[in-house]
């Protein structure tokens, strides 16, 4: 059993911005189960954490 409700989606992923149908919405933004994985296996002070940042910065009010 899954510890996060995925979704099955039509919309690209607001990280990778690739077509895939399982993954989270937050706040109507779809990200991929991929990305997902990705987000939290994270390092910081690396390239890719400072693109996920910007790409998440579209989840802010």
């Amino acid at each position: 059993m899954n510890q996060y409700p995925f979704t099955y989606s039509n919309d690209p992923c607001m990280i990778c911005d690739e077509l895939k149908e399982n993954g989270v919405q937050i706040h109507h933004h779809f990200i991929c189960t991929h990305c997902e994985k990705e987000l939290v296996n994270l390092q910081v002070h690396t390239d890719l954490y400072s693109y996920f940042i910007q790409k998440l910065k579209k989840l802010s009010f």
